[in-house]
């Protein structure tokens, strides 16, 4: 993939072998965003396409605390940890099941008020980043991206 690759309102870019880079602004202030990544309650009603729900959340938001996402129709589960949290600035966290990774999403307010969050995931080879993208990865989190657009005016 030749620079930046645009699917819906996100951004995808590789830059480098083993990572993945997915940016998007949201229009809601960046303390919102950041509650609906962190609170188990709300991330099942936008994380990931809506035909798809997620079964089960559990997360404890803190350096050290351990997270699991599971969606039982598919047969997914993520399980990890959370390496590190700044709220509402940084999230760092560690997906230790199928797919590890690391992942880092930055929440920047931008002055006309929205707030722009980007996913960086640290893949340990480049085929596991490439058999990722080519899993649906990005559609993946651009739908459920669409999906907390729609709710963040909901929690305000």
């Amino acid at each position: 993939m030749a620079g930046p690759h645009v699917i819906g309102g996100s951004t995808l870019t590789l830059p480098s072998d083993t990572e993945i880079l997915i940016e998007r602004s949201f229009r809601a202030p960046r303390e919102l965003v950041w509650r609906a990544f962190t609170d188990p309650s709300l991330v099942p009603r936008w994380m990931g396409p809506a035909e798809y729900p997620m079964t089960r959340c559990e997360m404890d938001v803190r350096p050290g605390g351990k997270f699991l996402y599971e969606w039982a129709s598919q047969g997914h589960h993520m399980p990890g940890h959370f390496v590190e949290v700044d709220p509402p600035r940084r999230l760092v966290y560690v997906d230790t099941g199928p797919t590890p990774s690391r992942v880092t999403l930055t929440f920047t307010q931008e002055p006309d008020g929205r707030t722009k969050v980007a996913m960086l995931g640290r893949l340990p080879t480049k085929q596991l980043r490439d058999e990722i993208l080519a899993s649906g990865f990005n559609e993946g989190t651009e739908a459920g991206y669409v999906r907390l657009d729609a709710l963040l005016p909901e929690l305000a």
